[in-house]
């Protein structure tokens, strides 16, 4: 009698997807493919996520967009960020155009680290600090990326740079400040040759921040309707009230007296002066000259001027021969107005409405202090009482530099050339 065997089992099917299958004939294959079928399927998709990844560029305006969302970032951050983005991007597609978010290795990690010194400028920060944040824009990126799932692992540029603790920006000695008034800006130029543009906010920028204590954009960025006359005299509106205004911080509105000091210089005489050049417009600007950016706002060409730009000093280190890396800068001239203030004893929440960093329970002390006192008036007694350097002004006069500006304005089109 013929015995037939039994029919093999038909195999079983763990995986299939992508023209691959997994499959186990019998209980001890059942066992390993289902032990492995994970594995398997992972390494499967794994493969084809990367083979079939976007291009590099399409990921990371998909990453951008989602840093604009979460971080939630102010104009000049936003454009800081994208602009790191965009030389990140630049460098690794001239390694390699046209390629997938996939592609990015270690070795473009390392690739970038030796491309960007000799890519990134600097002009206020030191460059080991520039650079890291270039290095955190990039590790940020790879991250995004890695939960993408598009590489196993995130590309990652190590390192160590750390803000010191002592990276806070000084003071100027009088001696200092003497020197930056001493300097060619201040001289008697009527009847001076100088072939340097002589635009106005190289002369005003730094008497304004040092008896005012405002930043640096705050000054570049003022309108002629800014200076305003009171009651109790004249004052400058610290405000956004404009596309192109911006303030640091909302504490930042504030409205500050013109001191005795400015206005023994010319002060409201250059206002009167540049609002008729300008036909009295109604967002007539005090330093016309100075343009606008998304990320430096009006301040570069200033920034430049008064701190440098690459290897050529600015006018702080040709007066002065001081620079960033002693932490010296335009701030420094917001120290001094501060330190005067604190060496003459006056309470920090008065220096902090002055500074605009005051809180409102810093103002709403100030108030209680001052009784009877509204905040411009405070704001005026304490500036004439407390902000006194030893410094010898007399020659300091809009009217000494103005025969240079107005040449330099009627030969603008000759192409003067830039200090």
């Amino acid at each position: 009698m013929h015995t037939s065997l039994p029919a093999p089992a038909a195999p079983q099917v763990f995986f299939a997807n992508h023209g691959l299958m997994l499959l186990a004939n019998d209980a001890l294959g059942q066992h390993i493919a289902a032990e492995i079928s994970d594995q398997f399927r992972e390494i499967i998709e794994q493969y084809f996520r990367r083979r079939h990844a976007p291009p590099l560029e399409v990921v990371v305006n998909s990453w951008l967009s989602f840093r604009r969302l979460e971080a939630n970032l102010s104009p000049k951050h936003l454009a800081q960020l994208d602009s790191r983005t965009k030389l990140i991007l630049q460098i690794l597609l001239k390694r390699k155009p046209e390629r997938l978010a996939s592609s990015v290795t270690q070795e473009d990690a390392e690739y970038l680290r030796t491309e960007l010194p000799g890519r990134v400028s600097c002009q206020s920060d030191s460059q080991a600090n520039t650079l890291s944040k270039y290095y955190t824009t990039f590790n940020l990126l790879m991250r995004y990326i890695a939960k993408q799932r598009y590489v196993d692992a995130a590309p990652f540029i190590e390192h160590y740079y750390q803000r010191p603790a002592t990276d806070v920006t000084q003071p100027l000695s009088d001696a200092d400040l003497q020197h930056l008034f001493d300097g060619p800006i201040y001289a008697d130029q009527r009847n001076s040759h100088a072939r340097w543009v002589a635009h106005a906010f190289k002369f005003w920028i730094t008497p304004i921040s040092l008896f005012t204590g405002m930043r640096l954009n705050e000054i570049c960025q003022l309108e002629i309707r800014d200076i305003q006359q009171q009651a109790n005299g004249w004052i400058i509106s610290v405000n956004d009230d404009s596309p192109t205004k911006s303030l640091k911080t909302e504490n930042s509105r504030r409205e500050l007296p013109i001191p005795q000091a400015l206005l023994a210089m010319g002060f409201l005489e250059y206002v009167a002066q540049v609002n008729a050049r300008q036909n009295n417009a109604k967002r007539a600007r005090l330093f016309p000259e100075l343009s606008y950016s998304t990320m430096h706002r009006y301040s570069r060409e200033a920034t430049r001027f008064f701190m440098g730009e690459g290897d050529k000093p600015g006018y702080l280190a040709q007066c002065c021969e001081l620079n960033t890396k002693d932490n010296f800068g335009f701030k420094s001239l917001r120290r001094s107005f501060a330190q005067k203030l604190r060496n003459q004893g006056v309470a920090a929440e008065v220096i902090a409405d002055l500074l605009g960093h005051a809180s409102d329970a810093d103002l709403k002390t100030v108030r209680s202090h001052y009784a009877g006192k509204s905040l411009t008036e405070v704001r005026r007694d304490v500036v004439e009482r407390h902000v006194r350097y030893e410094l010898d002004l007399n020659h300091v006069h809009w009217s000494n530099y103005e025969p240079l500006y107005l040449k330099h304005r009627i030969n603008k089109k000759r192409g003067a050339r830039k200090a």
